[in-house]
């Protein structure tokens, strides 16, 4: 178990609760509709939403699989964190496709709190969500 899922657990950031397990699949219903969101967003020229739905999209998928290990989150960082120890750190998720995550967060919190975004940005988030989404789903 890696130190900084530690920490998040010792801080009350992520929590076990076995009923957790239950909100899975509601989660991953959530991703799939951000994702027609952002997808009309882009196909708009909302490049700020679709970028902003994007990452949700990502959050929702790994919030899915968080709960499927019966836990729930308290923040974007430890459920990040949480991730990276119950499955990159497992082997079930790659790296590099949590790494993308933390890029698409920091582009969704650009757009939503400096009203900086770009077309570019749309796109590679929304690439990186529908891949996320997609591995959640073959993990549950």
């Amino acid at each position: 178990m890696n130190q900084n899922f530690k920490n998040c657990l010792a801080r009350g950031q992520i929590t076990k609760d076995p009923a957790a397990k239950d909100f899975a699949d509601k989660e991953i219903e959530a991703a799939e509709h951000d994702l027609i969101r952002a997808k009309k967003s882009w196909d708009d020229r909302d490049f700020k939403w679709a970028t902003i739905q994007a990452y949700y999209v990502g959050f929702h998928g790994v919030r899915a699989l968080l709960y499927s290990r019966g836990y729930r989150e308290r923040s974007h960082y430890c459920l990040i964190q949480a991730i990276y120890a119950l499955f990159v750190d497992e082997g079930l998720l790659e790296k590099t496709l949590l790494k993308h995550l933390e890029k698409i967060k920091a582009l969704r919190e650009k757009a939503d709190y400096d009203l900086e975004f770009s077309p570019d940005g749309a796109e590679k988030s929304i690439q990186v969500a529908q891949k996320l989404l997609a591995k959640a789903k073959s993990l549950l």
